[in-house]
């Protein structure tokens, strides 16, 4: 019959995550996956959607927290508002597989547009390029230094100032 309901009164952790299991087996998609979500895909998220049952179940009302432990779940028995929508379930390689990479237009070198700022390239004079290059030569050599002391990563780095 429909109309019915049922009271879960979870103690343990596996007991909430069976009856969260039941509720997710057996419940119907809200309007807005319907749109969202192609038919093949939601009878993947929604397996009551390829099933034949006539009802679907509803949390009647947010889980109550009883006590510290103790959780209380009502789920409710309504009649399924959707028909079976089985489709021909995709083979795991198919679920498992990347996704196609999405396309992207090229950037110009010289500007990158971040919402309403603009980002302008930064331009290197030669000067801080050739600081720059003194400073990884000096902190490679640092490195290589400390390395021959036989010091640990970590020990190295407690050592740079």
């Amino acid at each position: 019959e429909d109309g019915g309901f049922c009271v879960v009164l979870c103690v343990n952790k596996w007991e909430l995550e069976v009856a969260r299991r039941f509720l997710h087996n057996n419940q119907e998609p809200d309007s807005a996956a319907l749109e969202a979500i192609p038919g093949k895909r939601l009878s993947e998220l929604y397996p009551l959607l390829g099933s034949s049952k006539s009802y679907a179940v509803q949390l009647a009302s947010s889980p109550v927290q009883c006590t510290q432990r103790a959780i209380l779940q009502i789920f409710k028995k309504v009649p399924r508002r959707l028909p079976d929508m089985s489709a021909p379930s995709r083979s795991l390689r198919e679920k498992l597989s990347a996704p196609a990479r999405p396309a992207f237009g090229p950037v110009p070198n010289d500007v990158l547009e971040l919402g309403s700022c603009v980002v302008e390239e930064a331009e290197w004079k030669d000067e801080e390029l050739a600081e720059l290059e003194k400073l990884k030569i000096s902190i490679q050599a640092r490195k290589t230094e400390l390395k021959d002391q036989g010091l640990s990563i970590a020990k190295q780095k407690q050592c740079d100032p």
